[in-house]
């Protein structure tokens, strides 16, 4: 099969040429509330089939999945700086969505996030608190939205790099992938070159 390549970026599953199994099966993974593994070479899609599925996810309500996609940019071995933007974004996208209100946002009994628009300035909030906090602050959010019946896919996309170059260790990511072994609640979608059970 020929490396995937186009001139501008799509993300609409339906544009999607010779796609359409993988696809079909990210919708039943999707609605039985599964992690996904889309490994391959590079240029042959994978960044492309993950932001279709969101966009598909965000228009298909009724899966009550709502999808944040992250690929690590310019993050060097700072696993707190990881925690905090998928908190962030994962807050941002719930304000949009509006599942939370602009304001004060309790997210325990200690930590109050001001939701916003701004994703950055939300996320120099949650990097002000301490570590353990926002390790924490994703979870809390997840538990949030669980409570109003949708789930959290994290698509992560270039999982090599998150794990190799963005997280201080690789094991760092584990808090991540055992809270979405142990509940439906959140559902990782991974994309990059190592396999599932190497991660």
């Amino acid at each position: 099969m020929e490396p995937f390549i186009v001139c501008k970026e799509i993300n609409d599953i339906e544009c999607l040429y010779g796609r359409s199994k993988a696809i079909n099966t990210l919708k039943s993974c999707a609605k039985r509330r599964e992690n996904v593994g889309i490994i391959g070479a590079r240029r042959f899609g994978k960044t492309t089939i993950l932001k279709s599925m969101q966009s598909y996810l965000d228009s298909h309500t009724e899966i009550n999945a709502l999808p944040i996609y992250y690929t690590p940019t310019n993050i060097h071995k700072k696993t707190f700086e990881v925690y905090s933007t998928l908190a962030a974004l994962l807050a941002k996208k719930m304000y949009e969505s509006k599942i939370i209100e602009e304001g004060p946002f309790n997210l325990s009994k200690r930590l109050v996030l001001d939701v916003s628009s701004d994703m950055l300035e939300m996320k120099i909030q949650i990097s002000s608190w301490h570590e353990e906090y926002q390790r924490q602050s994703m979870f809390y959010l997840v538990d949030k939205l669980y409570e109003k019946g949708k789930y959290v896919i994290l698509l992560l996309d270039e999982i090599d790099s998150l794990l190799l170059e963005a997280l201080g260790t690789a094991s760092d990511f584990m808090s991540i992938r055992d809270y979405a072994d142990k509940t439906d609640k959140l559902k990782i979608w991974i994309a990059g070159t190592t396999p599932w059970k190497s991660i």
